[in-house]
């Protein structure tokens, strides 16, 4: 069968070179136009590129949708991880995670946006302070995942793989998460997006 997404890499492959390729090739210019800089990066992107790459993603309507609902209730919102690596490589996704700061704030978007979208609830974790929905996208009819966490610190003890959770800010919720892939984030804010 065929499919439309690039064959992923071997194992060996360190991704952030492949992400980082991928996104150049995409809407970066190459570096002969422009001076190297410092950190000899071979590319230089401009923020209208990476604009009308999120402005061209078929959901862009809801995400717009959700920033609207957390400044409504006095909440900040990101879209992160895969969607936003996704969005960089031209990848189809209809599982979106999004980040909110304030206890239990990942609970209450999530409710929000399930009364402004519509839709019904996938599942509610108290006590990590997630919860999921799955909507049905107003335009191209597909089934989107909507998954919000609060911003969180987490610890372990020596005794357990579940974490102790904490509120937190958007600094300690990307200091949990790895450097790759789930370390991307846009802010949904209407001032900012």
């Amino acid at each position: 069968s065929s499919s439309k997404m690039a064959p992923f890499p071997s194992c060996k492959t360190h991704w952030p070179d492949v992400i980082s390729r991928r996104i150049s090739s995409r809407f970066c210019a190459p570096a002969e136009e422009h001076q190297v800089n410092e950190r000899r990066q071979p590319y230089l992107c401009s923020m209208s590129s990476l604009i009308a790459i999120l402005n061209q993603n078929p959901y862009v309507d809801v995400l717009r949708s959700i920033g609207e609902a957390a400044a409504e209730e006095g909440l900040e919102a990101w879209v992160v991880g895969g969607f936003v690596r996704d969005l960089l490589l031209d990848r189809p996704t209809t599982d979106i995670d999004f980040v909110s700061i304030g206890q239990d704030s990942g609970l209450h978007l999530a409710e929000a946006v399930r009364q402004r979208l519509g839709g019904s609830v996938v599942h509610r974790y108290e006590t990590f302070g997630t919860a999921a929905i799955r909507v049905d996208h107003a335009i191209s009819g597909d089934a989107l995942v909507l998954e919000f966490v609060g911003a969180r610190k987490e610890s372990y003890s020596r005794d357990s793989r579940k974490p102790a959770v904490e509120s937190g800010s958007m600094e300690d919720d990307q200091h949990r998460r790895d450097f790759t892939v789930n370390a991307l984030a846009l802010n949904l804010l209407p001032s900012a997006f």
